[in-house]
C-alpha cells in the first residue's frame, strides 16, 4: 500500500471512532462512571487547579509556581456552582466536606489578593 494510501486509512478509522472516541483512553470510557465519582472528580480537579492558580502549589507538569487569580476564581466559582446543583443529593457529610474545601479555597483567595 503506497504512503498515501495508509495517511487516508488512517484517517478514516479515526474519524469513524468521532473525535472524543480518539483520543479516549483504551478500556476507559467516562460515561461508564456513576455521577457521583464524577462530580468528586470534578471538584477535587477544580480545587487542585485552584490552589495552583493562586501560587500556593506548583504546577505539576511544569513545576513552577505561578499566581493567576482570575483562574483561581473561576475555579472557586465552578465547585459553588456546582455544588449549588448538587447539594440535595449529596450527604450531610459529603455537604460539609466540600463547604469546609470552599471556605478554605475562599479565604486563601482573599489572602492572596492582598499580597
Amino acid at each position: 500500500m503506497s504512503e498515501e494510501g495508509r495517511q487516508q486509512e488512517g484517517r478514516e478509522d479515526s474519524e469513524d471512532r468521532g473525535p472524543d472516541r480518539a483520543r479516549e483512553a483504551p478500556g476507559l470510557s467516562v460515561t461508564a462512571l456513576p455521577t457521583s465519582l464524577l462530580i468528586h472528580s470534578f471538584v477535587a480537579t477544580l480545587t487542585a487547579k485552584a490552589w495552583e492558580a493562586m501560587g500556593l502549589v506548583a504546577n505539576p507538569v511544569t513545576r513552577q509556581v505561578q499566581k493567576s487569580l482570575p483562574d483561581a476564581q473561576l475555579a472557586i466559582d465552578a465547585i459553588a456552582a456546582l455544588v449549588g446543583v448538587v447539594r440535595d443529593s449529596l450527604s450531610p457529610e459529603e455537604r460539609r466536606e466540600i463547604e469546609t474545601v470552599l471556605t478554605d479555597l475562599r479565604l486563601n483567595f482573599v489572602n492572596q489578593s492582598k499580597t
